[in-house]
């Protein structure tokens, strides 16, 4: 029995080991070939169309990449399920409202991928936020008086601390694009940047999805 039990933990641990490492791949290779075919049918949209129609398209290839990359190690786990519905509808719901702020802005970048590139960011930003309240909640079950404050606490904190900490990721790969775009060549810059930031963001959210994920009720062993 305990043979059994030691062997069913590690096949357990295993498996949250291989979630996350696919997760994280997935993101930084999804963002990787996004932020390049995204800018490349975007320059090329542009010969024929105008700037505001050639960054829609841009974006919408950017960012159709980037979720069917996501969707794949998520349709791979689907006994956990670990992207729910709500999850989904948060994560893409802050980055079309971040659409409709950005719509109201004209860029000054020479990258038609910039805004989404923004966009990603406060998507991951906000999903985080509500991730760790609901990470929290297990707080509510041992002690219920004080766990408004201390969820609210935690929460606002982290939020902060996650705005910072994603922002210098964010700068950081805009910033390794740029020096390798002039150094090599434009799209190795994107493809490098693209690796870089979404491999930092799958790394974290993989973590925060690892951790939520109810994986003893939904994982079956065999016997």
């Amino acid at each position: 029995m305990i043979q059994a039990t030691s062997f069913d933990l590690e096949e357990l641990r295993q498996t949250k080991i291989r979630f996350w490492f696919n997760w994280t791949i997935a993101n930084a290779l999804g963002m990787s070939i996004g932020w390049c075919l995204g800018e490349y049918i975007g320059q090329f949209a542009l010969k024929s169309y105008s700037v505001r129609i050639s960054t829609l398209m841009a974006a919408f290839i950017f960012e159709l990449i980037l979720w069917l990359a996501r969707l794949l190690p998520s349709q791979y786990f689907s006994k956990q399920r670990p992207i729910k519905f709500l999850d989904g509808l948060i994560w893409f719901g802050t980055e079309l409202f971040g659409w409709i702020v950005f719509s109201f802005i004209e860029s000054s970048s020479q990258w038609l991928t910039s805004e989404v590139v923004y966009i990603t960011s406060m998507g991951v930003t906000f999903w985080i936020l509500f991730a760790v309240f609901g990470l929290l909640q297990a707080e509510k079950k041992r002690n219920p008086p004080e766990w408004f404050p201390k969820a609210f606490i935690y929460t606002f904190i982290g939020f902060i601390l996650g705005n910072v900490f994603i922002s210098f990721l964010t700068t950081t790969a805009i910033s390794i694009g740029f020096s390798l775009g002039r150094l090599i060549n434009p799209y190795v810059g994107w493809g490098v940047a693209g690796f870089f930031l979404g491999g930092a963001f799958g790394a974290i959210t993989g973590l925060i999805l690892v951790r939520s994920t109810d994986w003893t009720h939904q994982y079956q062993f065999e016997d």
